[in-house]
């Protein structure tokens, strides 16, 4: 089930790499602070991808090259307008993802995929309070309140079973 999980986790982290292509292809990036950041952004998911992609072939696993369905139903139903909605669009991946991890951690065997799940969920986290203070000084509010508390919530994981989604 790990090497399972982990092919769902490499998939997300392609949706991410993806995700972040569409928003800087929208042309609607164009603030330098947003551009490099989502530039590093999508660096971080490219090399979790790879990091993930590792340990599914040491678990003799096929390598993930897709997207996962659900990140990437997200991406396909996105409507880019202007800057603020790619960095709002940004924050939700990212919060997607870091409350899949939390909620997925349990899930795994082994102390090496559970550490380095939660080490990039760890990431993911950073990335959204990153896309809050930019939704603040845009003026736009934080997309999470105070009342979320001192644990990264998994409610707002992907659905049940998207993990395992590509088998």
């Amino acid at each position: 089930m790990d090497v399972v999980l982990a092919r769902g986790a490499a998939a997300t982290e392609l949706a991410a790499v993806a995700a972040y292509q569409a928003a800087i292809d929208s042309g609607l990036v164009t603030t330098d602070p947003v551009v490099q950041a989502a530039t590093l952004f999508q660096q971080h998911h490219r090399e979790h991808a790879d990091a993930l992609n590792a340990i599914v072939t040491e678990g003799d696993g096929q390598a993930v090259e897709e997207t996962l369905p659900a990140v990437q139903a997200l991406l396909d139903d996105a409507s880019f307008t202007d800057e603020l909605t790619v960095v709002s669009f940004a924050r939700t991946i990212e919060d997607a993802a870091a409350s899949t991890y939390v909620a997925g951690a349990g899930l795994l065997s082994t102390p090496d995929l559970r550490q380095a799940l939660m080490s990039i969920g760890g990431v993911e986290a950073r990335h959204v309070t990153a896309l809050d203070m930019a939704l603040l000084a845009a003026g736009a509010g934080p997309g999470a309140t105070f009342e979320d508390g001192a644990f990264y919530p998994t409610e707002r994981a992907l659905p049940a079973g998207q993990l395992t989604a590509l088998g």
